[in-house]
């Protein structure tokens, strides 16, 4: 908790802290009101979400393609139209859970107001690979 209150001064020490509550948070939530893990998955606690060496792997998996990544403050959709055609181009599409009157969007996410129909319109005309994650419910498989 100490850690969490201290003003981050470096991109570093913003990343640091972003991990660290990702890992913490119930569900690795980051929104505001998000509460500390209590029990974690099976009773494990921290060590449910907190594993260093799996952690520290990841990171260096990811440095090793960091060059191909383009992480942008941008709005997803028009940021997919720009690269729809290209076939290299790889989504990972975690939209908030707004569809089918889902209320725990509009709760965890500042921006959550989003046109789930063209989002799969648009994912129909994506040449690349995507993952896309949703709730399992009636109205998203409809539009799927």
């Amino acid at each position: 908790m100490d850690e969490l209150n201290k003003t981050s001064k470096t991109q570093r020490e913003k990343a640091f802290k972003t991990i660290l509550k990702n890992r913490t948070l119930h569900g690795g939530i980051l929104a505001e009101g998000s509460g500390f893990l209590k029990h974690g998955e099976n009773g494990k606690g921290i060590r449910s979400r907190w594993y260093p060496e799996t952690l520290a792997k990841r990171l260096f998996n990811m440095a090793q393609v960091a060059d191909r990544i383009d992480f942008r403050c941008a709005d997803g959709l028009r940021v997919m139209e720009e690269f729809a055609a290209n076939k290299d181009a790889v989504y990972f599409i975690d939209p908030p859970y707004t569809a089918g009157g889902k209320k725990a969007g509009k709760r965890l996410y500042k921006y959550n107001d989003l046109d789930h129909e063209r989002l799969f319109k648009l994912c129909k005309s994506l040449k690349g690979d995507f993952l896309i994650t949703y709730d399992n419910a009636e109205e998203v498989k409809e539009m799927a």
